[in-house]
């Protein structure tokens, strides 16, 4: 029978440089699925938490690279154990795991410090790329929020376009390829517009593609709007040549 109070787990011999992560959910048959899920994935579980204290607890004594946190963690919610977690362990990267695809949660969330945005009904192979993309510096919100979240953040700007993560792989002209290439421009409508030959903008999409790990055009578009929306929702973009917004 599973006991409230999960202690860590038995430190490894060694985690041969694994990403080690702290699992913080009341359900007990969740965080075993996830768990295993991730161990069978290389990552390294270092610690399970029932509830808000217990997690606090446990991230202060293991020093996880990641903790997942039900978005629903007992006795109120992920708020207050996110923010204890990132004093007691200020280079953690914190993922809520939401029970509802909420752009409104999810802006909340990624407003508070969260690096990651995750729906608990995302299939447990997907968890486990999405924190190893997050430790590559990749965003971690799942595409199911996105569009929410995206709607959002329109509510609060008229656009994002313009605006790119500071330690994004990109370059400032292939932003500017990517804002085009999400209006639905053609490559030479993209060239005309760049004043470039349409080869340029076929060389850069290239490139974009590969930096991104994308397969096509759209999906090198959804990648890098997600990166942006969570830089941008933490305060952390920039205009094109700048550090930051303020």
């Amino acid at each position: 029978m599973d006991s409230p109070r999960p202690t860590a787990a038995p430190a490894p011999q060694s985690d041969n440089g694994a990403v080690r992560v702290l699992i913080a959910d009341a359900d007990v048959l969740a965080r075993n699925a996830i768990r295993e899920a991730l161990r069978g994935a290389g990552l390294c579980v270092v610690g399970q938490a029932a509830d808000a204290s217990h997690a606090v607890d446990l991230a202060s004594r293991c020093c996880p690279d990641v903790v997942l946190l039900d978005g629903e963690l007992p006795p109120d919610g992920a708020f207050d154990a996110m923010e204890a977690i990132a004093t007691a362990v200020p280079d953690v990267r914190i993922v809520i795991l939401s029970h509802a695809d909420s752009g409104v949660e999810g802006l909340r969330a990624l407003g508070r410090g969260a690096s990651g945005y995750l729906s608990r009904a995302m299939e447990l192979e997907s968890l486990a790329r999405a924190i190893e993309g997050l430790m590559a510096g990749e965003a971690a919100v799942s595409r199911v929020m996105t569009a929410g979240l995206i709607e959002q953040v329109r509510n609060l700007s008229s656009s994002l376009k313009g605006m790119r993560p500071v330690k994004s792989p990109l370059t400032t002209r292939e932003w500017e390829v990517l804002d085009l290439l999400s209006t639905g421009a053609s490559t030479a409508q993209a060239a005309k517009a760049l004043v470039v030959a349409p080869e340029t903008i076929e060389s850069h999409v290239q490139h974009i593609m590969r930096k991104l790990d994308a397969h096509s055009r759209v999906e090198a578009v959804e990648i890098a709007e997600r990166s942006r929306l969570l830089h941008t929702v933490r305060g952390n973009s920039g205009r094109y040549g700048e550090t930051s917004l303020g």
